[in-house]
């Protein structure tokens, strides 16, 4: 079972992960998606390739998670951190019991696992116990009951999110500026000797210091937010492939759609058609 989730809070106060004290952490931004359970009776195989990252409680079973030439195994009781930047393909045995959430995490509006090796954790309650909750919580529909059930698992995590959120807190601060010019500015009209001149540093050397803060150059960043925003207009709204083109600022939708295929490995239509298929789950 499934459901889709708007948007709960604008930030996640102290109130809602008590043990998370850090300011870092009180001004997360929580986007969840989508969220669900299931119990596999068959061996099942799925590629997701969405715009978010996916969070899952693995209660029972086993499974594996496939990402580029890495293989990890998932045993329950677990808890797994998949991040939004690469293709995974998730291999879900039979008698596999888990809770998925589809989020954005968020700081300074970039993306906490941006760039980041998928986690791994144990889970630190009875697997029983977070099965009912779940249950309970998605089958009632109860937003509140979810998102508490999210940041628990989020607190699972408590001291990597931390180290993670110690490590970038600087670089993510010094390139807020261009975090948020990327969202408003059109691909087509976005200029780094603009955005450098702006620090007062060379384009190159602005990129190389973006390049080694983020694992990617400030081009490549610029493109993947784009390409982020493209796919979740494609499962969110029922706009044409043109106007989504347009709208981020592509050059057309052939430009569009070629560079789409070339990071994701489908073309815009067949990532809409893949998941209104169910394909992604």
């Amino acid at each position: 079972m499934k459901h889709a989730a708007a948007p709960l809070f604008d930030h996640a106060g102290s109130h809602c992960i008590s043990s998370f004290e850090d300011e870092f952490f009180n001004n997360l931004s929580i986007d969840l998606k989508e969220y669900g359970y299931v119990s596999y009776l068959r061996d099942e195989t799925i590629e997701r390739r969405g715009p978010y990252n996916e969070i899952q409680l693995i209660i029972g079973g086993t499974g594996h998670v496939i990402r580029g030439r890495k293989r990890f195994r998932l045993d329950a009781p677990l808890v797994s951190f998949l991040p939004l930047s690469d293709p995974v393909t998730i291999e879900n045995h039979a008698k596999l019991m888990k809770v998925f959430f589809q989020c954005n995490i968020r700081y300074s509006g970039v993306d906490i696992l941006l760039n980041e090796s998928p986690l791994f954790l144990p889970l630190t309650e009875n697997t029983d116990t977070w099965w009912d909750r779940a249950v309970r919580a998605i089958d009632s529909a109860n937003r509140l009951s979810v998102y508490a059930l999210l940041y628990d698992a989020l607190a699972c995590a408590e001291a990597e999110l931390t180290a993670i959120a110690k490590r970038k807190r600087a670089p993510y601060k010094r390139f807020e500026r261009y975090f948020e010019y990327v969202r408003r500015t059109p691909l087509r009209s976005i200029s780094l000797p603009d955005v450098a001149a702006e620090y007062g540093l060379h384009r190159n050397y602005f990129s190389q210091e973006f390049k080694r803060q983020f694992g990617m150059p400030a081009k490549a960043y610029a493109l993947m937010e784009k390409l982020r925003a493209a796919k979740a207009m494609l499962l969110e709204t029922d706009d044409e492939i043109p106007s989504i083109s347009e709208v981020l600022g592509f050059f057309d939708r052939f430009h569009f759609s070629k560079l789409f295929k070339k990071h994701t490995g489908c073309t815009p239509v067949e990532f809409r058609k893949r998941h209104e298929t169910g394909a992604a789950r």
